[in-house]
């Protein structure tokens, strides 16, 4: 599927949406904000092999689900362990540069896994049930946003570049592309998660394989190979192994993101809201330069608490991007 038509677009958003104050109570959905949940229409991008491989054992497992259990509860489920993985890894890994046990690497690899197959059974669940909504598909999207922070965190957790910049930007790229894959689907209709066989399945299993590898290497292993310094083209001085994987991280999200602009640009241009389209990126865009200038002093005295409050300024914006 490539698309809707332009008139099964979403509606134009209102202006002022967002929370309001009326009276002695808040409105935290507008009018045009309601409608466009009750009208949202979620149409997914192609498979990936990986995707197709995995679809009958998510099929299976998902019959093995009660049918009075609701789809969102299915969603929440598989979040939880994420959550518990990003605050075990804060306490145990403040500042990015401790090696991690080993339990904790194993954990966070396998709270991963569950949340993935969670994920993947959440919307099979509710056609199972009858009971899909386009509340239950938002809800769904916002888990996906938080769990940015916890894919960063565990990334962080074996690459170890510890209180950096190089850190940080890991983070900003890939909520940035996150937030540009809901902008994409608002102007366009189809929720793209993949680049040809490479999705998002793919990339959550490379983490958990990074994840267990650091687990089964030990925190001295594993911070010898992350430590280890290599010449990289792009680069004067000899890099650690973490800071390189990083940087070619942000270089694959960069491609997917020149990608969604052109494509996104294209069809806002078509619907006649080029510069709508192009307003709703400006507080991504600042967020992004707010965390390449960042004084280098200030994010290595608390480098976590710096990701975790720009982390959810993205969450924040994606939510609305997704609601509004």
């Amino acid at each position: 599927v490539k698309g809707m038509k332009p008139s099964e677009k979403a509606p134009a958003h209102n202006n002022d949406a967002g929370p309001r104050k009326t009276g002695l109570r808040w409105q935290v959905l507008t009018a045009d904000g309601l409608q466009h949940i009750k009208e949202h229409k979620y149409k997914p991008g192609v498979y990936t092999p990986l995707d197709n491989l995995l679809n009958g054992t998510w099929l299976r497992l998902t019959e093995l689900l009660p049918l009075w259990l609701a789809p969102n509860l299915v969603t929440f489920s598989g979040f939880l362990p994420m959550v518990v993985s990003y605050v075990l890894s804060w306490w145990a890994q403040p500042d990015f540069a401790s090696p991690p046990p080993r339990w904790l690497a194993l954990y966070c690899g396998f709270s991963l896994l569950l949340y993935q197959t969670f994920d993947a059974m959440d919307g099979k669940q509710a056609r199972r049930t009858n009971s899909s909504s386009p509340l239950g598909q938002l809800f769904d999207h916002g888990c996906d946003c938080l769990a940015c922070l916890s894919h960063h965190n565990m990334a962080l957790l074996c690459l170890l570049p510890g209180p950096s910049r190089t850190g940080l930007m890991g983070l900003v790229a890939l909520q940035s592309g996150f937030f540009m894959a809901q902008w994409q689907e608002y102007f366009t209709g189809v929720l793209n998660t993949a680049f040809g066989p490479v999705g998002v399945t793919e990339t959550q299993y490379g983490l958990m394989a990074m994840a267990f590898a650091t687990a089964m290497l030990g925190p001295e292993r594993a911070a010898d190979i992350m430590g280890s310094k290599v010449h990289v083209p792009w680069y004067s001085e000899a890099l650690p192994v973490g800071h390189v994987v990083c940087h070619f991280w942000m270089g694959f999200v960069g491609v997917l993101m020149m990608l969604s602009l052109k494509e996104t640009l294209v069809a806002a241009h078509r619907l006649g809201k080029l510069g709508e389209s192009i307003s709703y990126l400006l507080p991504v865009v600042t967020l992004n330069a707010i965390a390449l200038l960042w004084p280098s002093d200030l994010l290595a005295k608390d480098a976590r608490m710096v990701c975790f409050v720009i982390g959810i300024l993205f969450f924040y914006y994606t939510a609305q991007m997704i609601t509004f």
